[in-house]
């Protein structure tokens, strides 16, 4: 073998290692923390349910996020009956088109939140519920389409009037 074709396949191995130890080594998640609650855990038919869901930047690097909103299919909710069942779900089908360089950067510690009026969006009678969130970023580079971050869950009843 000539010392020529002997630094090709050196060449040629090296190549091939690091793109396998570059495919294999896991892509560090993105470092965001979703956290809903309700204020409460009890209410009454035809009460206010508000949710509060805030998003916390728990890394140690800025983050690139797009503004959490049902209406631009960044973040989801679903409320479950007591049986399991899914009653509803706002938030995306699909993901719109956004441009990558959307977006703003959330510092660590920093949070953002939003809040959902369930009452507006869900029947809610008289029953057990579990309620979960989900925030869906477009901006994060190693994940596509999207880097979907579930929340806690959150269980309450509606008391009926009856």
């Amino acid at each position: 073998m000539t010392k020529r074709r002997r630094i090709i396949i050196a060449i040629s191995a090296t190549i091939v290692a690091a793109l396998a130890i570059w495919v294999l080594v896991p892509v560090k998640p993105v470092e965001l923390k979703v956290t809903i609650n309700l204020g409460s855990t009890t209410f009454r038919d035809g009460d206010p349910i508000m949710l509060h869901a805030t998003i916390t930047n728990e890394g140690e690097e800025p983050v690139k996020i797009l503004e959490p909103s049902l209406a631009d299919m960044t973040f989801d909710v679903v409320v479950f009956d007591e049986q399991g069942s899914r009653q509803k779900y706002l938030g995306p089908g699909s993901l719109k088109e956004m441009d990558r360089d959307a977006g703003r950067y959330l510092d660590p510690g920093e949070k953002v939140s939003l809040e959902v009026p369930l009452h507006n969006d869900f029947e809610l009678t008289g029953g057990q519920y579990r309620v979960v969130a989900a925030y869906r970023t477009l901006n994060y580079p190693d994940f596509e389409p999207y880097c979907k971050i579930d929340s806690n869950e959150v269980y309450f009843s509606v008391i009926s009037s009856d």
